[in-house]
This record gives C-alpha cells, structure tokens and sequence, in this order.
C-alpha cells in the first residue's frame, strides 16, 4: 500500500499536526506500508522520498500545491491520499484523489472556532465560518478522522463518515510540558 499524506505544516514549525504527521509516518513506514509526505520542506532528509513544495515561510503554515501534483502521485502509484489538514492540504488531496481515482481521508486536528480569536477584528465572522467550512471539507471526505468522540460528533452532524484516533502521547514532551507548567506555578505564587 502506497499513502500519501498532504499537509500545510512542517517540522521546525512544531504543533500536533507536524508531530502527528511525522509519527503516523514513521509508524506505517515501520509496519511495511509505503508513505510520502507532500508539504514544505522543513526539517526532513531531503533524500526521504518525500515530496517538498514551497512554503510560505519555509516550512510552516502555507504550503503551495501546484497543478502537476496528480501526476506527481500517480506516477508514484500512491493509492490514498490523506489530508492532515482543512486548508490548502485537503482542497489539493481532494483534487487529486478525483483525478487519481483513490480514496480521500482527512484528519482534523482541531475545533477551528476556538482559535477565531487570531482573526481580530474579524473573529465574529471565522468563528460563523469555521463549522460550515469544516463541514464541507468532511463531507467531501470518504472517511475522516478526529482526535477525540466530542469533535467526531460535531462532524458527524455536517454529514462526515468518521473515525475516532486519539493522537498518541510524547512522554518526554508530556514531562517537558508538566515542568513547564509546573515553574510557571510556582512562579506566579512567588
């Protein structure tokens, strides 16, 4: 089996989707399954037989798919694409899965209305948009993916067909994280 992951976001930029991405891709490589990662180059080996587009900045946030990606991918014989994202990533795994005639997964990561707050003066208005948007990314899906039952349900109810996978735990970055928290307590306390 020959997957192919599209995402917007790559390491150096660190969030759970570069960190999800980045061990969904390890764990199915290890289990035998062939993965390539379409997204901007980031910190990855360059001899990964990866597919790195531009992005805006290098590595993070924005990645550019370009109109020969289909050809690209079936060239390479990939038989599922799956987004790790509702942006530029899905709309791309979307349009090629079409050409290509393969199965369409996306997982989403998160509620996209809890972070409406970064578009200032305009977050009345994303926070409105960001369900039905989402929502016409999963109906489109022929299976998607969230982290947990409550963000299932909520895609469940825009038409989605999913699936619940919980995202898996990095005990060092848990302790790191517990550490963190922890100082900044006892910093406030003092």
């Amino acid at each position: 089996m020959h997957i192919a992951f599209l995402t917007d976001v790559a390491l150096p930029y660190v969030s759970g989707v570069t960190v999800a991405v980045r061990r969904q891709r390890d764990a199915l490589r290890e289990s035998g399954v062939t993965v390539t990662v379409v997204g901007p180059h980031g910190d990855v080996d360059i001899a990964e037989p990866d597919i790195h587009v531009p992005g805006t900045p290098a590595g993070h946030r924005l990645a550019l798919f370009g109109p020969r990606l289909p050809q690209k991918l079936r060239s390479l014989h990939v038989e599922l694409l799956h987004a790790h994202s509702v942006f530029g990533a899905s709309w791309a795994a979307l349009s090629a899965s079409r050409s290509l005639r393969v199965p369409f997964v996306v997982t989403v990561h998160t509620r996209f209305d809890e972070y409406a707050h970064y578009a200032g003066i305009a977050a009345p208005l994303a926070r409105t948009l960001a369900g039905p948007y989402t929502g016409s990314v999963v109906s489109a899906a022929d299976i998607t993916i969230a982290p947990n039952r409550e963000l299932a349900d909520e895609l469940r109810a825009a038409g989605a067909t999913v699936r619940v996978a919980p995202a898996p735990i990095d005990a060092k970055i848990a302790k790191r994280a517990g550490s963190t928290v922890a100082y900044a307590k006892k910093k406030s306390a003092e």
